[in-house]
């Protein structure tokens, strides 16, 4: 039983350095694949970045359009202006003249538009209503 502990801790002790070298010769070169194939992965993100930017700035830009919400003082301005542009000539007869460019458009509904800049907003909607 000595002997077989003896060489145990012989063949161990010998051992143990080349095992310890394999093994990190595997996990290094493992790594370096992993590596490569994440170079690959981050390049091919990186060359998604401009076309995903411009794809949401097209459907930021377009959202308003499916807002299919009534026609009510709940609306926003830009939504409103997006199903019809004529409206924008019904805005500016209310005091409204610059709805597309306006930066609090895409926030502000046509009841808030109302009551900041004081006409009726039943009077615009009914307006809106009976375009051709």
């Amino acid at each position: 039983m000595r002997v077989t502990t003896t060489l145990r801790r012989t063949l161990g002790t010998r051992l143990r350095p080349a095992l310890l070298a394999l093994a990190d010769r595997l996990v290094r070169a493992e790594l370096a694949d992993r590596r490569q194939s994440w170079i690959i992965a981050h390049a091919e993100l990186d060359s998604l970045r401009d076309p995903m930017r411009a794809l949401e700035r097209r459907t930021l830009a377009s959202a308003p359009r499916f807002d299919r919400r009534p026609l009510g003082p709940g609306l926003t301005v830009h939504a409103a202006h997006a199903r019809d542009p004529r409206v924008q000539a019904l805005f500016a007869r209310h005091g409204l003249p610059d709805c597309p460019s306006c930066a609090v458009g895409a926030d502000e509904t046509l009841g808030e538009a109302a009551f900041s800049e004081g006409f009726d907003v039943h009077l615009l909607i009914a307006e809106i209503e009976a375009l051709p």
